[in-house]
């Protein structure tokens, strides 16, 4: 681990940061099977070097993360793509996967069958 300086970005790269947090935190769960458990804003920075203006995004606070395995990992995918999609039939699946009771699915989602 090496220390290193940043500000907290409050300015219009707000949202392009946001995006490159988001792409992060997904090749980390979905590529890499990793997951960060206690990510928010206040622990991601904005770093720059003086002589290059080159800046990168530093995630902070490493201390815990969990091993997804190959199994969870793909039935998660599963999960967030029927999300969005409204996909009643993934999401019954994947919850009785995961031992959720038949009736519980609209715990993920509220939409009609």
């Amino acid at each position: 681990m090496r220390s290193c300086s940043g500000v907290v970005v409050r300015s219009s790269l707000r949202l392009v940061l946001a995006a490159v947090m988001v792409d992060l935190f997904c090749v980390q769960v979905f590529r890499w099977g990793w997951v960060h458990c206690d990510p928010h804003p206040w622990k991601t920075y904005l770093y720059t070097r003086v002589r290059t203006r080159w800046r990168s995004v530093v995630a902070t606070d490493h201390g815990l993360y969990v091993k997804l395995t190959p199994e969870f990992r793909r039935q998660y995918s599963e999960l967030w793509k029927a999300l969005p999609a409204m996909g009643i039939g993934a999401l019954v699946r994947v919850a009785r996967q995961w031992g959720v009771q038949v009736g519980a699915p609209d715990l993920f989602a509220r939409c009609e069958r």
